[in-house]
């Protein structure tokens, strides 16, 4: 029994390291599938990323072209778009340049014109000025010779007030002009002249007289003095200024 139970014992032993070998060798033998099949994946995948990445720099050189392509392309047209801004600043110079000749030109030929108008101006003011000189002048002498004359007509009809007499309506005796004064009458006085004289004496006594009436009287002609003949409706005189009365009166006679 003890020996049948060591040849049990080994039995199992030689069982158990058969199926430990038996299954070494399938483990080995799936690892090597495995390993084969890990290496056909990694060819594959490495197959394909090589694919991929030959279809992506082939995608991306394309992208490249055309950016590269449409780079050309806007270039061109900046530089097309620069040269026609060019032409057209030049264009634009140009017209500027040939408006300013133009201006500076106008603006000479208005100076010049300017200058001329000026010229002309000075050579016409010059002109007056002489005529206007020569005019003073001449009417300098006109005015002397006028100055003169009346001088000389003054001192005649000085003269002749001096000599001429005039009859005084109230006294009847003829007296120097200068002496009395004459109402601005239309009516002929006594001696055949316009308007009626009074001698001074004559009107200062009028005027003392004329100065006692009434209050309500003197009211009447509102304080002026008339010729004496108006009182009767025969004169049309109007009434004497005070600047007259006073000139022909004495003080102490003035109303």
């Amino acid at each position: 029994a003890k020996m049948r139970a060591d040849l049990e014992e080994k039995r199992k032993k030689a069982v158990e390291k058969l199926l430990q070998e038996k299954n070494r060798a399938v483990l080995d033998a799936k690892r090597k599938e495995a390993e084969e099949e890990l290496r056909r994946e990694t060819r594959l995948a490495e197959e394909k990323l090589r694919v991929a990445r030959e279809e992506e720099l082939a995608k991306l050189e394309r992208e490249a072209q055309q950016k590269e392509a449409q780079a050309a392309n806007e270039l061109n047209q900046a530089r097309e778009m620069a040269e026609r801004k060019e032409r057209e600043l030049q264009e634009k110079k140009r017209a500027s340049e040939e408006r300013i000749a133009r201006q500076n030109q106008a603006a000479e030929e208005a100076a010049r014109r300017h200058e001329a108008a000026v010229c002309d101006v000075e050579a016409q003011v010059e002109r007056e000025v002489a005529a206007a000189e020569a005019q003073m002048r001449e009417a300098e002498l006109r005015a002397r010779d006028a100055i003169a004359r009346a001088r000389e007509l003054g001192d005649a009809a000085e003269a002749h007030v001096r000599a001429a007499t005039r009859k005084c309506v109230l006294c009847f005796e003829d007296v120097p002009l200068l002496q009395g004064i004459v109402c601005h009458g239309t009516v002929e006085g006594i001696d055949g002249a316009v308007g009626h004289f009074l001698c001074d004496e004559c009107f200062a006594q009028y005027v003392q007289t004329e100065s006692q009436e009434e209050v309500a009287q003197r009211a009447a002609r509102n304080g002026e003095i008339r010729c004496p003949l108006a009182k009767l409706d025969q004169c049309d005189s109007a009434c004497f200024s005070e600047a007259e009365v006073s000139r022909h009166t004495p003080p102490e006679n003035f109303p």
